[in-house]
């Protein structure tokens, strides 16, 4: 991490701190599993797994993932025993455990829908906590079995919920005094930061993409301070009030070219950036520096036996 800020970024900073993970194994509340073969099917045989590190265009059948959730393996291994109740074009299915508890099956196959979730539903020893969702190849996920309240499975949360709060807890102890000051929360997903800040007295505008992440997000009750918008950072951002501080939690790909513009045509007090991939967080960070300084840098470990980690950088307006 701290190679690459200094590499990419040509920052002056030394290797950040990196906060050990609270757990080493079964934290991973998400898992996403490739199929093997044209439309799913090899041979007439349906293998579901993961890729071998040096054989990316292979598929072995997955038994156990050691670093997932126990109840997603739970869930797993029974609709392992299983596969034929699969939509039969299926091109991915991925396992999610939710805040509330609950799995979800999340089937993405092309056609028509997942006509037989419900069957698979009822065969499964905790059916009644298990949500089965169909992606069509085109267009948004929608439940086909199970409760459609909840949070929604296909939104943006981390894998690692615990320790990607410890981060955001971090990431708005940064920004200072925010008591009735206007903050943006970009890239905000269902609204865990923003309840932060909300904390803190902020005045709140969130702003996501994901409209089921952003109808989900302003059902939970926040205070009448927080505002949730659903549509691009880089289309929204002129329409926002102007903000004292700003906290954004960007995809891998990093901040839109029009978003950098923004902050650094018109420089905010404090803005802390969130970011999973170190590269494009040095790469964005080269960019803010005309206009900003780094104030602070810590990594957390979100994702132990990985190579990867989650990095909080506090930038102050130079």
């Amino acid at each position: 991490m701290g190679d690459a800020l200094r590499r990419i970024g040509k920052l002056d900073v030394e290797d950040p701190e990196i906060v050990e993970a609270v757990e080493e194994w079964r934290y991973r509340a998400k898992i996403r599993l490739a199929v093997r073969g044209a439309g799913g099917r090899a041979g007439g045989v349906l293998t579901v797994g993961l890729h071998p590190y040096d054989r990316p265009g292979h598929v072995f059948a997955l038994t156990d993932c050691h670093i997932a959730d126990f109840r997603l393996m739970a869930v797993w291994r029974e609709v392992r025993a299983h596969l034929e109740l699969l939509p039969p074009r299926l091109t991915r299915l991925t396992l999610r455990l939710d805040r509330d508890g609950r799995r979800h099956v999340i089937a993405e196959s092309p056609g028509e829908s997942w006509q037989t979730a419900e069957r698979l539903r009822a065969l499964l020893p905790d059916g009644a906590q298990v949500v089965c969702w169909w992606q069509p190849a085109k267009g948004a996920p929608r439940v086909v079995a199970g409760p459609s309240s909840g949070a929604p499975a296909p939104a943006f949360e981390p894998v690692n919920p615990g320790m990607r709060m410890l981060a955001c807890r971090w990431a708005v102890e940064q920004l200072g005094e925010l008591r009735r000051q206007v903050t943006w929360d970009l890239y905000g997903g269902i609204g865990d930061t923003a309840a932060l800040l909300a904390e803190r007295g902020a005045e709140v505008v969130s702003v996501d993409a994901n409209e089921q992440a952003i109808a989900w997000a302003d059902r939970r009750g926040l205070p009448e301070s927080v505002r949730f918008i659903a549509g691009r950072a880089e289309d929204v951002l002129p329409s926002l009030p102007p903000p004292h501080a700003v906290v954004v939690t960007p995809p891998r790909a990093g901040l839109h070219w029009d978003v950098i513009l923004r902050f650094t045509g018109e420089p905010v007090a404090r803005l802390v950036y969130i970011s999973r991939d170190p590269a494009t967080l040095a790469r964005d960070l080269r960019r803010l520096s005309v206009n900003y300084r780094v104030a602070a840098v810590k990594a957390f470990d979100l994702y132990p036996q990985t190579a990867h980690v989650a990095t909080v950088v506090a930038l102050e307006a130079a």
